[in-house]
């Protein structure tokens, strides 16, 4: 958390595209089932994001509006993408763990991974939270569904995994 302090006290905008998903969105700042209905339905035409379908991006921001989250206020955006972003490095550390048997190896990646600028600047930048959902779900079905975690399990269990993790990690790419 210590290297990510500066960017959990920001207070404006960083990028050109987050005011389109924040300040200029009226589905996102007013959270309810009609806007959460209205993200799941709009698959051809948008009325926030012109071009792109992005469902879970766009609830999870409006979850963030319901938690105190605006555009005076942007630590609740943060913090959860830094939630995010914590998930994804663990489960790049579990996947590699199982995966070669090091720990020491795993989390020595895992850690550059979670430090890495590319990686690192989905978390101020508030309309990436689409980046850090992509991830997040494939992550967790190649951690539960890798040949070593599997290998003890049975097919039920791995079918399992995957139904209650597609669908997530579907809804979180950005389909233009």
């Amino acid at each position: 958390i210590k290297v990510f302090g500066d960017g959990l006290q920001l207070r404006d905008f960083n990028y050109v595209d987050d005011d389109v998903y924040l300040t200029r969105n009226s589905l996102v700042r007013t959270p309810g089932w009609k806007s959460a209905g209205a993200f799941l339905t709009e698959v051809l035409e948008p009325s926030t994001v012109g071009g792109y379908y992005q469902p879970l991006t766009m609830i999870s921001l409006m979850v963030d509006c319901t938690l105190g989250g605006r555009a005076d206020n942007l630590r609740p955006f943060h913090r959860t993408s830094l939630i995010l972003h914590t998930a994804n490095t663990a489960l790049i550390i579990v996947l590699l763990y199982e995966l070669f048997g090091q720990i020491w190896i795993a989390a020595a990646i895992g850690l550059l991974f979670g430090v890495h600028p590319l990686t690192v600047e989905t978390i101020p930048w508030v309309s990436e939270r689409k980046t850090l959902l992509a991830t997040v779900f494939p992550f967790e079905l190649i951690t539960k569904t890798s040949p070593a975690s599997t290998k003890n399990s049975d097919p039920p269990g791995t079918l399992k995994a995957t139904v209650s993790t597609l669908p997530g990690g579907l809804l979180g790419i950005r389909a233009t």
